[in-house]
């Protein structure tokens, strides 16, 4: 009889130690699989925000251009290839910021986002040289705005 409840026991030993273990392991994978998916997340995030901002310091650049080449001739060739790179950096601009949208339900960052393009874009439409460059640094502000918080974000 002995034997046999020591069989029973050793028996039952195993069997509890088996299902901890496999309860322990799956634990683990669960927690490890949710810490993967949110670091795939946060680096898909930061690739996507970088683009954004990449592009909306393009868009900038080239709505300068833009200006100037329309202020030293606005029939000018170079005036329309200024316009054109205008136009192709701002169709990129706005492809970063849908993504960007796409990725994030955070509200104020699509907002910021949306902020930057627009500012960047007014600058090719200013009057005077204060005018540009006022419309310059707004644009900067509302670009350093959304890095600022989505910085914050990733964090």
């Amino acid at each position: 009889m002995d034997a046999v409840l020591s069989a029973v026991v050793a028996v039952a030993g195993t069997l509890l130690g088996s299902i901890a273990t496999y309860v322990f392991q799956r634990s683990f994978a669960e927690r490890q699989e949710r810490a993967s998916r949110a670091e795939r997340y946060r680096a898909e995030r930061l690739a996507v925000y970088t683009e954004f901002a990449a592009a909306a310091t393009d868009l900038r650049r080239a709505a300068y251009d833009r200006w100037h080449r329309y202020q030293e001739q606005p029939e000018s060739d170079a005036f329309t290839a200024a316009r054109d790179e205008y136009y192709r950096v701002y169709a990129e601009a706005r492809n970063a910021q849908l993504k960007l949208r796409l990725l994030t339900g955070d509200q104020e960052l699509v907002q910021l986002a949306h902020d930057a393009v627009e500012r960047a874009t007014e600058i090719k439409d200013a009057g005077t040289e204060p005018e540009r460059a006022e419309r310059g640094v707004r644009a900067k502000d509302a670009l350093d705005a959304f890095v600022a918080t989505a910085s914050a974000q990733l964090r």
